[in-house]
């Protein structure tokens, strides 16, 4: 019986110590250790060997965009993922890219060449090396927040901010194909922004908005969700999740004001009806109030869950 006091004492004392470290350096510690401890992706393994089950075709969402979603390697979480592939003046760009068989592949192929790829983050590196040796004339961007982790996997031709334009809110109108926005507190090395993608041919100027880990949008009630996801907090709806808060957000008064103002008000602006997220069900808009309703609702996620 002292032995086991002795252990409930110590891991009382251990729990205690760790609430009151500051918010911080726990994410610092954590930050080091994930990436002390988690491999960079082998450069040397084959494309064939990174295709895991995926979507039988690429969904057409616009017409000038498409999305596919596949599952994680078998090693990893039960969490689907998702690549979304923008065709504009210059070629394709391919957000968050995923290995696929030669089907999709070929429907790839067939819609031009792929000119940019976009690694989102340090954590969504996991095909980029195939894929720049698949697509060799295709220039490797991430945000330059992301440089550092993401060249460790792939070398990168430039970043995302020296690529396309960056959105100006002082602007009624921008032609670009692809702006990008930088969000608004988080820490210094997250190293993710989000995009807006005109649709082409677009009587009324609508857009999609491309978000990576900031934002999911899994269903906790789904028969398919993993159970796992559930108790770490991943699994919540649209929003950001525990872990997103934790590892993205440093200041969340400044995150939820940013996207309950700034993102949503470049939503209304840019008439969004499509947002699509890396993680979880894509949501489509008849009318972009319904987005900019989404958006701002889902920045309170920013400093705690849905209730």
């Amino acid at each position: 019986m002292g032995l086991i006091a002795v252990l409930f004492t110590t891991l009382g004392v251990l729990a205690g110590l760790l609430y009151v470290v500051p918010r911080w350096l726990k994410r610092r510690v954590a930050v080091t250790a994930m990436r002390t401890w988690t491999p960079v992706p082998d450069a040397a393994v084959h494309w064939k060997m990174k295709v895991f089950p995926h979507s039988p075709a690429l969904k057409q969402v616009a017409p000038n965009v498409w999305t596919l979603v596949a599952s994680l390697p078998p090693n990893g979480p039960r969490m689907k993922r998702r690549m979304v592939v923008v065709r504009t003046e210059q070629g394709l760009c391919v957000h968050s890219p995923i290995c696929v068989n030669q089907s999709v592949k070929d429907e790839l192929n067939s819609l031009g060449k792929v000119a940019f790829i976009i690694v989102p983050n340090e954590m969504h590196r996991l095909d980029a090396a195939a894929w720049a040796r698949e697509y060799p004339d295709a220039k490797v961007v991430c945000p330059s927040k992301a440089i550092t982790q993401v060249s460790k996997a792939v070398k990168v031709s430039q970043t995302v901010e020296d690529t396309f334009t960056k959105y100006d809110p002082s602007k009624s109108v921008q032609n670009d194909r692809i702006l990008y926005m930088e969000p608004k507190g988080l820490y210094p090395d997250a190293g993710e922004l989000v995009y807006f993608v005109k649709h082409e041919g677009s009587p009324n100027n609508a857009h999609s908005l491309i978000v990576c880990d900031l934002l999911f949008n899994i269903d906790p009630t789904s028969n398919d969700c993993d159970p796992i996801l559930l108790t770490i907090g991943t699994a919540c709806g649209f929003g950001c999740t525990a872990i997103g808060r934790f590892m993205f957000v440093e200041n969340k008064d400044v995150a939820r004001k940013w996207a309950e103002e700034e993102l949503a008000e470049a939503a209304r602006k840019l008439n969004v009806l499509h947002i699509s997220v890396a993680h979880g069900d894509d949501l489509v808009a008849r009318e972009c109030d319904a987005s900019v309703k989404t958006l701002r609702r889902a920045a309170s996620t920013f400093q705690k869950a849905h209730e």
